[in-house]
């Protein structure tokens, strides 16, 4: 009958693996969405999502604008002067979102969601695009009518992801008080 033998530590005592060489690497959730639309004015959500880090001490997320290199935040510590920039992150998540308030047409450009690894740099690239909506009066610059007959403008306002909350109208520079006058009427359709 063949013998069987149990394991032993040869060379002294069974001691534990290195914690940090069993971890694995970051990965970045790439079914997310990298190219953000965002109207002037308003918020933009860069949502980056790291796979396999368990600990964010162990491989830090940074947030980096790609036009100059500058580094905007690393965890939730946010290094620019510029108080539009947070960065949102639940403890334990893996989710890291970078958020600009009042986006500009100068934020507009490549981000990059870093990971630093033990064997580098893994970067996963937002591109970030600012639309800046536009109104124009339908037709031509010059209405004639006679006086005392109805006439009717159109307003169209493009480039904008959502309706706009107020239209403001103007007659020679003033603006028109729609709650003083019975015979002007607003009509808004949101279009496509």
């Amino acid at each position: 009958m063949p013998s069987t033998a149990s394991p032993t530590a040869v060379n002294g005592p069974k001691t534990s693996p290195d914690p940090s060489s069993s971890l694995s690497e970051p990965l970045f959730d790439n079914s997310l969405v990298t190219n953000v639309t965002a109207q002037l004015g308003g918020a933009a959500h860069l949502r980056c999502r790291v796979l396999n880090d368990p600990d964010a001490a162990a491989f830090p997320v940074s947030w980096v604008r790609r036009r100059d290199f500058h580094i905007l935040a690393t965890s939730t510590q946010v290094f620019t002067r510029d108080a539009r920039f947070a960065v949102l992150h639940e403890p334990g998540g893996g989710d890291w979102t970078l958020t600009v308030r009042g986006v500009r047409p100068s934020d507009e450009g490549a981000y990059a969601c870093q990971v630093s690894t033990r064997t580098g740099v893994k970067a996963h690239v937002f591109n970030l695009k600012v639309v800046v909506p536009a109104a124009f009066i339908l037709g031509g610059d010059e209405y004639h009518t006679q006086a005392g007959n109805a006439i009717s403008l159109v307003c169209i306002v493009e480039n904008g992801l959502e309706p706009p909350n107020y239209v403001f109208w103007y007659r020679d520079g003033k603006l028109i008080n729609y709650e003083r006058s019975t015979r002007i009427s607003i009509k808004t359709d949101p279009g496509e």
